[in-house]
């Protein structure tokens, strides 16, 4: 885990209503679930409500930006998501995070 990471129960990184997409810092990355052709989920700990996650990272072949069309189909799947939200049969989706500095799944 990088050496920025806040502390548990650091307001900066819980507090959302400032900003539409909170820090990627939020979580504690745990350990590699499972990696696609352009994303690796990861089990993590909500630090600021103790509640296990998993934690999706758009990880482009390649590194860089990648190609524009995985961006799009990564923002498509979180739509559909969002679209589904309270469905019983629908992983749930909890947040969306930015990581800046795009070192949080290394």
């Amino acid at each position: 885990m990088a050496s920025v990471s806040p502390a548990i129960g650091d307001a900066a990184a819980c507090t959302t209503a400032s900003r539409p997409l909170t820090s990627i810092y939020r979580y504690e990355r745990l350990g590699a679930l499972g990696r696609g052709a352009c994303a690796v989920v990861y089990k993590a700990r909500d630090r600021c409500t103790g509640e296990a996650v998993a934690v999706k990272c758009f990880c482009p072949p390649g590194g860089g930006g990648g190609r524009q069309e995985d961006a799009l189909a990564f923002a498509r799947e979180r739509h559909c998501l969002e679209a589904c939200r309270g469905h019983p049969s629908v992983v749930q989706l909890r947040d969306v995070a930015v990581d800046p500095n795009c070192s949080w799944d290394k």
